[in-house]
């Protein structure tokens, strides 16, 4: 197994990341530092003003993922590169493993895992949902992996994020295939003499 690329916008997780042990071929900051500074800017103008009510940023969210889907080609083609990658300040690296890469003329499978914020949609933080700022980061993960040539890809969050915003992004954009698995799931969403209600 071969762990190619890491994205995080922790200091603490980039340390670990950047850790000699590690053995990543390449750890790059945040989503947005990927783009082009025109678009990191343009992307960046279409944000919520602050103190911005919930359906206000939650609009504004709507017409930054719009933008970046109909760019999207342009914004995340399988040969993309970027500059911000820590291990190789200032060089161009590859944000995607090499499609011609093979171990003894196998093709190898190629996986991403990631998990966005859950945050939004827990019990555990303020439940914008897609009113909080980390849609923005969301939506460029999320078109990326659909733009990808990636053979799968896992997203792991709250069993309250929303499938659909997953699945939609995905299967307009490709051949892909989406599966939703709920692995454990037990919330504490009510309770009534001391029982627990149980998300399934």
């Amino acid at each position: 197994m071969k762990c190619f690329h890491a994205n995080d916008i922790s200091k603490d997780a980039l340390d670990i990341l950047m850790d000699q042990e590690s053995n990543i071929s390449h750890v790059f900051s945040g989503l947005l530092e990927s783009l082009s500074e025109d678009e990191q800017q343009r992307v960046a103008s279409m944000r919520p003003p602050k103190a911005s009510k919930k359906a206000k940023a939650a609009s504004c969210h709507g017409i930054q993922l719009q933008y970046l889907k109909s760019c999207q080609a342009d914004l995340f083609p399988c040969s993309a590169r970027a500059t911000n990658c820590l291990k190789h300040p200032g060089q161009s690296c590859p944000l995607f493993f090499p499609i011609d890469e093979e171990a003894d003329g196998v093709p190898p499978l190629r996986i991403n895992f990631s998990g966005p914020m859950c945050t939004p949609w827990t019990s555990q933080g303020m439940q914008l949902g897609d009113a909080d700022p980390s849609m923005e980061s969301f939506h460029l993960w999320v078109l990326k992996m659909a733009n990808s040539s990636l053979d799968l890809v896992y997203l792991e969050n709250s069993d309250k994020f929303p499938w659909e915003l997953f699945r939609n992004n995905m299967e307009q954009n490709g051949p892909w295939q989406c599966l939703r698995v709920v692995f454990s799931a037990e919330e504490r969403v009510g309770e009534r003499e001391g029982t627990r209600m149980r998300v399934q």
